[in-house]
């Protein structure tokens, strides 16, 4: 048996590519092969798994890739394993390649409390965190469309790794609040 697998593309997280595995029976004999994907994780798996050829016949699988858009795959290189084994006996080929799976950026915000009983001001919370594939540096920012209220973050930036959750401090004011007035 001969085994060639094709280059994959570049994977962008939350998307699918394939590359295309090819298999040769070069036994005297009908032949099942199957096919599996070994390195990479859930995500990535061969349709269809197993191929039955004549002798001489030359099949065509695909490998299918569909990395999650979130922290779990890391963007960059990923190496993998292509194995084909002949059910019938013990001839195994295994073929390497390498995937690319290209930056996902994405940030989650979460404020808390959501809502505040003050007279002029109050602090929240503002939970920030990284659920792209890399880390990064994320410039922050608040205002009020209306302008009755002004705010101070903490820190206007914050440098967090990929699934990493930073808390910022800020602190609303508002210029002609009423005693017991809700600010959103």
């Amino acid at each position: 048996m001969n085994v060639h697998l094709d280059t994959p593309p570049i994977a962008v997280p939350g998307e699918t590519c394939t590359a295309i595995i090819t298999v040769e029976n070069s036994s005297a004999v009908v032949r099942a092969f199957r096919l599996t994907v070994a390195g990479v994780g859930d995500w990535a798996h061969v349709v269809p798994d197993t191929l039955s050829l004549f002798p001489g016949e030359t099949g065509q699988a695909r490998l299918v890739f569909r990395p999650p858009a979130s922290p779990e795959v890391s963007a960059g290189d990923h190496p993998f394993a292509v194995r084909c084994a002949a059910t019938d006996s013990d001839d195994v080929r295994v073929d390497e390649g390498t995937i690319t799976v290209a930056r996902h950026t994405a940030i989650e915000l979460n404020l808390r409390p959501s809502c505040a009983r003050a007279r002029r001001r109050a602090t929240f919370r503002l939970h920030v965190t990284n659920v792209g594939n890399h880390p990064g540096r994320f410039q922050l920012s608040a205002d009020d469309e209306n302008q009755m209220l002004s705010f101070d973050l903490a820190t206007p930036s914050v440098s967090l790794d990929a699934g990493e959750t930073a808390i910022v401090r800020l602190k609303a004011v508002h210029a002609a609040a009423r005693p017991g007035e809700n600010l959103p």
